[in-house]
């Protein structure tokens, strides 16, 4: 007996079994993997002074939501709700996800015929490594794949009847999209050169810049609000704040160029590890853009792919693995319009479900069996504070630890000289993150930055501090907490 099931109970089903596996595979050891890496201390700061005090202001170090402020400005009021914890914005960021993988499953429904192909190509999204680490940390990526996804699907309605309606949202998506991460800009740029042409080629270009253009009315007045009230920058030294990011290689191209083509193989390949993932990957593109009068969805996807990786090869430098992110959504879809449009009867379900899936899956699984031992980031922090005595002032030598503190501590490497601590009892906590700095692995995804190394050991030649203190973590390094006699 065959059990029929109708498109809308599929579709129900469907997305109702992916939300619920995506929300399991990224709460699962969420406290323990990653440990906390260099850029989540810095875009949480921005957040939640923007939550305090309504200004996009970081004052760790980097850039990080000062000058692409969408990421900060929604995760900002989510604090009023989500506690400020490690834990807490790392959930916020499982929320983007969850509205992510909706969308993405209504999108294969919307483009896809076969409901086994359907299955696999969301399982793939939903698996994805670079997904499932997009979520797992305080990066803006989440934020940028869930805006990437409603400007994909919005983008859609060219293939049957144009609406006004949808021609307007997607210009809302496409510009709040752009006000997220320097990436966010340059994919924009890739899809409108996929988009326009496709427009140009059926005839209905100049009917659909109108709305279009008023979609991005209200990204316009966001950016006149954040120069009125909301950023530490005039325009004119936000143009040489977003300039003066020493990522962008300058004239330096060709140099940047062949750097990021190293990185491709450490950073997005990780060694040999997803070689064969980045074949499919490859196929796939590569018959997309053979598809302009076939499909010209998937010629489309190829389109805006091919120009956003090569314009990112050009222009960042180190392609960090991140800046992926905005490709996964059209790769995998590809695959998916790709293996729908076989005319065999192999059992197409195996390819996507067991090498694409399947291998991301395992890979995620070995991700998480080999950090079960690390450390929990919150019960370190109990540990230590239990050892604290009382202090007036509390000086934190790394950024890393601000979730424990916040503005109760000042933070850097720079060991505050007598003369210039504060009358009163302080405290200074110092790290010895050799520990803490080696366990970076590029089989997750992510990498640290390397920290100089604290020049407390030099000041303390002069006597002027008493170490209170030792605790040993095995995934943060060794923490001493001394006093600074005054």
């Amino acid at each position: 007996m065959v059990i029929k099931i109708s498109d809308e109970s599929f579709k129900k089903y469907l997305i109702s079994f992916f939300l619920l596996v995506f929300s399991i595979v990224s709460l699962y050891n969420l406290k323990l993997f990653p440990t906390v890496l260099y850029d989540e201390p810095m875009y949480a700061n921005t957040a939640y002074s923007f939550s305090n005090n309504f200004k996009f202001f970081n004052y760790l170090t980097g850039y990080s939501g000062q000058e692409f402020f969408l990421y900060p400005g929604v995760v900002g009021p989510l604090l009023k709700f989500i506690p400020s914890t490690l834990y807490g914005f790392r959930k916020i960021n499982i929320l983007f996800g969850l509205v992510s993988v909706f969308l993405f499953s209504n999108l294969c429904i919307k483009t896809l015929k076969s409901r086994i192909v359907i299955v696999g190509t969301v399982a793939s999204f939903v698996f994805s490594n670079i997904v499932f680490i997009a979520h797992r940390i305080v990066r803006p990526e989440s934020l940028a794949l869930m805006f990437c996804l409603f400007a994909l699907f919005f983008a859609t309605t060219y293939v049957g009847l144009l609406r006004h309606k949808h021609v307007f949202l997607l210009g809302l998506s496409l510009s709040l999209f752009s006000l997220i991460h320097p990436i966010c800009i340059i994919f924009y740029l890739s899809f409108m050169v996929g988009w326009m042409f496709l427009l140009f080629k059926n005839r209905i270009l100049a009917r659909s810049l109108v709305p279009f253009i008023l979609g991005h009315l209200p990204s316009a007045l966001l950016v006149i609000l954040y120069f009125r009230f909301w950023s530490i920058y005039a325009p004119v030294e936000w143009v040489g704040a977003v300039f003066g990011n020493d990522r962008i290689p300058g004239i330096s191209v060709l140099n940047g160029f062949f750097t990021n083509i190293a990185w491709i193989y450490e950073g997005y390949m990780m060694g040999a590890k997803r070689a064969l993932l980045v074949g499919i990957e490859c196929v796939v593109i590569g018959w997309g853009i053979c598809q302009l009068r076939r499909n010209q969805f998937a010629f489309f996807l190829s389109l805006i792919t091919l120009l956003y990786f090569s314009i990112l090869l050009l222009v960042f430098q180190p392609l960090l693995r991140p800046y992926y992110t905005l490709l996964i959504p059209a790769v995998i879809l590809l695959m998916g319009l790709f293996v729908d449009s076989l005319r065999i009867k192999f059992p197409r379900i195996v390819f996507l479900l067991f090498i694409y899936a399947g291998y991301s899956l395992s890979g995620n699984a070995f991700l998480l069996w080999m950090n079960r031992g690390n450390e929990d980031y919150s019960k370190l922090k109990k540990n230590l504070v239990s050892v604290l005595p009382p202090y007036d002032h509390l000086f934190v030598d790394r950024h890393y630890f601000w979730f424990w503190f916040k503005d109760e501590a000042q933070y850097g490497t720079d060991l505050p000289s007598k003369d210039n601590v504060p009358n009163g009892t302080s405290l200074y906590i110092l790290n010895d993150n050799s520990e803490f700095n080696s366990m970076a692995s590029n089989l997750g995804g992510v990498s640290r930055i390397p920290i100089p190394e604290s020049n407390f050991k030099k000041g303390n030649s002069t006597g002027e501090y008493s170490l209170i203190e030792t605790i040993n973590s095995k995934s943060y390094g060794k923490f001493e907490v001394w006093r600074i006699i005054k």
